[in-house]
């Protein structure tokens, strides 16, 4: 398949989709977390979570992770999906302010949540998301499994040339 064909299907699929599915392992175990990510135009991701969470102690002791972005289908045929493999590191504070930016643009929502919460639940997500760092995955790898152009239509970038 065409690289441009398969830039354009992937960038479509990171900015469509809100969520991925992000696989680390700790100590020789598995451990997969739901997170709010948003993309930028190098094809790496960035999310937010709390330093004490499952997934970010296993990003502290291995940066190598997976992950999945697909949006729900109920019809093998038009199964659409990427598989990620990269590095995550930290987000610099230099860099956190651009990303929060980008972050509520994608996510109106958190937006007017940070920026009028409405109730005490509101008021501790809005400061989990201020407090907590970002982190960036960094692609080695994307896989874009794309079955509407042909079942079992693969294309793929590598980023570690």
């Amino acid at each position: 398949m065409n690289e441009v064909l398969a830039k354009e299907r992937i960038m479509a699929l990171l900015e469509s989709c809100n969520v991925m599915s992000l696989a680390t392992c700790g100590d020789n175990t598995p451990w997969a977390a739901t997170v709010f990510f948003v993309a930028d135009q190098n094809y790496s991701l960035y999310f937010v979570s709390g330093e004490t969470s499952r997934h970010s102690q296993h990003i502290e002791a291995n940066s190598l992770v997976a992950a999945t972005v697909n949006q729900d289908h109920d019809d093998w045929l038009t199964i659409t999906g990427l598989q990620i493999e990269g590095i995550v590191s930290i987000v610099s504070d230099v860099q956190k302010h651009d990303v929060l930016e980008k972050y509520l643009r994608k996510f109106p929502s958190i937006q007017r949540l940070n920026a009028n919460p409405s109730s005490d639940q509101e008021r501790k997500i809005a400061g989990r998301l201020m407090s907590s760092p970002f982190y960036k995955l960094q692609p080695i790898n994307i896989k874009l499994i794309d079955n509407s152009l042909g079942f079992g239509t693969k294309m793929e970038l590598n980023f570690d040339d």
